[in-house]
């Protein structure tokens, strides 16, 4: 059983897992693509695991409660997403989802063309003109 959501990090260490998914008392998902693994939960009766939840998201300065019953942010020292929902607003028990952030790896070459979009970007800056996605893609097309 374990008493801090830090404990299920060490999964997240040899780089062969992308999301951990607690289900309540019942399972525990290991998901990168489409391979899934699932396995018995780390927790073994709920009270002791909203209570475990409960603390974790305390010690991150949120609020999660019955009346509050979702909370998530990131951990401060790693590249990793956490969720929990807790009851009334899932029935069967708690969920906890962690996630590694992946927006520290996007760079200008995980792009198709990268050059000709960045040229768009660039010349669209210049102008001072405000834009999205979208745009980018009507201004290169």
């Amino acid at each position: 059983m374990i008493q801090d959501l830090r404990q299920l990090l060490p999964m997240f260490d040899q780089g062969q897992w992308d999301e951990i998914f607690v289900n309540g008392v019942y399972a525990l998902e290991r998901l990168r693509g489409d391979h899934q693994v699932i396995e018995a939960s780390p927790f073994t009766d709920q009270t002791s695991m909203i209570r475990t939840v409960q603390e974790f998201a305390l010690s991150m300065n949120l609020r999660l409660d019955p009346y509050q019953p979702e909370a998530g942010g990131m951990f401060p020292d790693r590249p990793v997403r956490w969720h929990v929902v807790i009851p009334p607003a899932v029935p069967r028990g708690p969920v906890i989802s962690l996630r590694l952030h992946r927006m520290t790896d996007i760079i200008t070459d995980s792009f198709a063309d990268p050059d000709h979009h960045m040229k768009t970007i660039i010349s669209a800056i210049e102008q001072g003109l405000t834009i999205n996605a979208n745009d980018v893609i009507h201004l290169a097309g």
